[in-house]
């Protein structure tokens, strides 16, 4: 969203706020109809990146969990082919293998095997169902599993990462008279509503825009009290 009016720039004050102060701030906007429903929309889809940037499952929280290996890794998986392969090799169908996992009191069906065999899902079979089947077709559970890529990072926990993003927040923070978080969001929010409208820029140039708007700010302040 660019700054080319002063109009633009309240709209983009409006989007950077929390959901709860936004909604009271549209209501009594100067803002078009259709200024406050793109407002709305591009705030949505930034709430929702947001959170999903801020939470993790529960489950994935719960150290015992994964202790347990009852969390999906995020190293290796099932390997799907192999367990086709492996399966008919030991004279095992997919009812009697999902059988066999209920009786070691897993809540498997006839179509979660399905899947999995399938690669639906594969990735999401934990350590502790994957040693299981290993047991019960009597092979190695390296046999049954796939290592797998390392984890990307996403565009926003990036942008947050990059050695100047702190510095910016804390640029913004003082020029809004804001807390260091909802300066970070304000400026994470510019750069999601950015590419959803289509664009794509990288991670440099998210930066560098971000340099370029806060600047830019900060020498309409230093104007506007002189």
């Amino acid at each position: 969203m660019s700054f080319d009016s002063d109009r633009e720039e309240l709209m983009w004050d409006i989007l950077s706020q929390p959901p709860q102060e936004r909604a009271r701030s549209l209501e009594h906007s100067i803002l078009t109809p259709a200024e406050r429903e793109e407002v709305r929309r591009l705030g949505d889809v930034a709430d929702a990146v947001w959170l999903e940037a801020q939470e993790a499952p529960p489950l994935e929280q719960d150290p015992a969990a994964r202790l347990l290996g009852l969390v999906p890794s995020t190293e290796e998986s099932l390997d799907h082919r192999q367990l086709t392969k492996l399966r008919r090799s030991a004279g095992v169908n997919v009812e009697d293998l999902a059988s066999r996992l209920r009786s070691r009191g897993w809540d498997v069906e006839y179509r979660n095997v399905i899947a999995w065999e399938s690669a639906r899902g594969a990735a999401e079979v934990p350590p502790a169902i994957i040693e299981a089947i290993a047991q019960i077709l009597r092979i190695p559970i390296e046999r049954l599993v796939r290592p797998l890529p390392a984890p990307q990072d996403s565009p926003l926990q990036q942008l947050r990462q990059h050695a100047a993003f702190g510095e910016l927040a804390r640029r913004w923070s003082d020029l809004k008279q804001i807390s260091i978080d909802a300066a970070e969001r304000a400026l994470a929010v510019r750069t999601l509503t950015t590419v959803h409208r289509g664009e794509t820029p990288d991670l440099d140039q998210s930066v560098a825009s971000l340099e370029t708007l806060v600047a830019a700010m900060e020498d309409r302040a230093e104007e506007d009290r002189q």
